[in-house]
């Protein structure tokens, strides 16, 4: 089982977590399409579990059948609750986007934030299954996914710092106290993150006290992390 919660993200430095406003941008469409992909999931642990009739109950209980098959309702009853608190039926959107090009998005700028996105409403996710989604939720939010991160994130989280102290230095040197981009604050970048998923990463940036721009293929995964964000929740799936 893997439990989803920002408070993964306290560190030996930071005591208090620190919390981030966030508004939510959605496509036209997007949230009835997202609770079409809860029901497909929902309905797909039959089929499941259909071949078990076709044998005997003593070749059922020869394989421990019963209980298997009783596990594996639990799990998908776990998972099946968690995606409901993730995905919810009337979303807090802030604003209803069109449905041009598949774009969705979350952004902050170090003291507030919003997930946004763009995309075709009748495709609740760019990804196939809800299985798929609570993988990517698991690598972005829960301990199992500590090490994929730490070799995906912290390359990009170093070069970011050595670019920032890299400014501050020519900022000193030209004694400005900001460059144009920075909206007068040293140091303090405008950081686009595509292909954000979860939004670990672009949550990771916006610690550093920039602005974040983030944007994924998927509706379903930013109204995901967007609930894992702001609900407090932690939010345990089956995996």
């Amino acid at each position: 089982m893997r439990k989803l919660s920002p408070s993964s993200l306290k560190t030996g430095r930071t005591k208090r977590k620190r919390k981030m406003p966030l508004s939510l941008f959605l496509t036209h469409g997007a949230s009835d399409a997202i609770q079409r992909q809860l029901l497909e999931n929902s309905a797909a642990l039959t089929p499941l579990l259909r071949p078990l009739e076709s044998i005997s109950p003593r070749e059922r209980a020869c394989i421990g059948a019963e209980s298997s098959a009783a596990a594996l309702a639990h799990a998908w009853e776990v998972n099946a609750r968690s995606l409901r608190l993730l995905l919810p039926r009337f979303p807090p959107a802030t604003l209803c986007l069109p449905a041009p090009p598949t774009t969705i998005g979350w952004s902050s700028d170090g003291c507030g934030a919003g997930c946004s996105s763009s995309g075709d409403g009748a495709s609740a996710s760019g990804y196939d299954n809800a299985d798929q989604l609570l993988a990517h939720l698991a690598r972005d939010w829960s301990s199992w996914g500590a090490e994929a991160r730490r070799r995906t994130h912290r390359p990009v989280l170093r070069a970011l710092r050595a670019y920032v102290r890299s400014h501050r230095r020519e900022s000193r040197a030209t004694r400005t106290s900001a460059s144009s981009n920075t909206e007068g604050a040293p140091g303090r970048l405008r950081v686009l993150v595509p292909g954000a998923g979860g939004c670990r990463l672009a949550w990771e940036v916006a610690r550093l006290g920039h602005h974040v721009e983030a944007s994924d293929s998927s509706d379903a995964m930013v109204l995901a992390a967007h609930s894992i964000l702001t609900s407090g929740a932690i939010i345990y799936i089956f995996q």
